[in-house]
């Protein structure tokens, strides 16, 4: 993999799945809210839709025929589930140094997330990362989710870069494709290892 993060002066890591393992709480949340109302909820579903927001997730299982009369209260019972594992969430501490290694050497660092403000805050707090990032922009900053690329955008734009100046770190298909999408080289990485470099152009 050829790339050299000197290069770079920013750093946007999306959250769930990247710098954290969040994915087992949230698709376990997923799972006991549809239970609660009649329905099964997939790992492969939620995987699927990693890197949407709550909202859209929850459309995406509407639309497969799904109960659901209410969208919102659907999700807010999710959050309510997700919340209440938070302390049990682990950091992926390999990732967390690149992290840390970029603050060293002065790189600015921004989240972007699909996940919502309450959810991101919360678990950055609790595990000690909200005072290493300069940017936060989660679901309800943007208008349109993963894989349109306005949340790296809007990322970049509040570090006040430009894409090009950036590199974004992804564990999720339609994050890699929001990367692309605007312009972001961006770094694939799985269960904390580094899997693949995406070049933007």
């Amino acid at each position: 993999m050829d790339y050299n993060l000197q290069n770079y002066k920013g750093f946007i890591f999306d959250l769930d799945g990247t710098l954290i393992n969040s994915m087992p709480f949230h698709i376990r949340a997923w799972q006991q809210v549809g239970k609660s109302y009649g329905f099964t909820v997939s790992e492969d579903d939620i995987n699927t839709m990693t890197g949407s927001s709550g909202l859209d997730i929850a459309k995406y299982l509407k639309d497969k025929g799904n109960n659901i009369p209410d969208l919102k209260e659907f999700v807010s019972k999710k959050i309510a589930l997700y919340q209440s594992n938070i302390d049990k969430i682990e950091v992926f501490e390999d990732i967390k140094d690149i992290l840390l290694k970029g603050r060293a050497d002065n790189k600015k660092i921004a989240i972007g997330t699909g996940s919502r403000n309450i959810n991101a805050r919360t678990v950055l707090e609790k595990k000690g990362l909200l005072n290493l990032i300069d940017v936060l922009i989660t679901a309800e900053d943007v208008v349109v989710h993963k894989p349109d690329p306005e949340t790296f955008l809007k990322a970049a734009k509040a570090l006040n870069l430009r894409p090009d100046e950036c590199i974004v770190f992804e564990d999720g298909n339609l994050g890699v494709k929001a990367a692309y999408a605007g312009g972001f080289d961006c770094i694939e990485v799985k269960e904390n290892k580094i899997e693949a470099f995406h070049k933007a152009r």
